[in-house]
């Protein structure tokens, strides 16, 4: 099954042309975790940069977390996100998948 509600994906399949028209597209976890993801998957197909910010700190699947150009967590949020404490460097560079990818802490 899909992660995302309908009703959700049909408000970012809605706005598709604004995401594809845009230099950035920014997300964050204070709406449904599955439009988050799937927002950034129709950005990223769109060509457009992603910002991930995990606020409220919740945990978003890796394979969504992936397609985020940056991931801007605080510690705590990292923490979260990552499931590493204290080695704030080696947390951030747990959530790297690709070598394009930046984590802002």
């Amino acid at each position: 099954g899909s992660l995302v509600q309908a009703d959700a994906a049909a408000d970012v399949d809605q706005a598709a042309e604004v995401i594809a028209s845009a230099d950035v597209v920014v997300v964050q976890l204070e709406i449904d975790y599955g439009a988050v993801a799937y927002a950034l998957k129709v950005a990223k197909e769109k060509g457009v940069r992603t910002i991930f910010n995990p606020a409220p700190a919740g945990k978003l699947p890796p394979e969504a977390v992936a397609l985020a150009d940056y991931i801007t967590p605080n510690e705590t949020e990292l923490e979260v996100l990552s499931g590493h404490t204290g080695d704030y460097e080696a947390a951030a560079r747990s959530l790297l998948t690709r070598d394009d990818q930046t984590t802002v802490v």
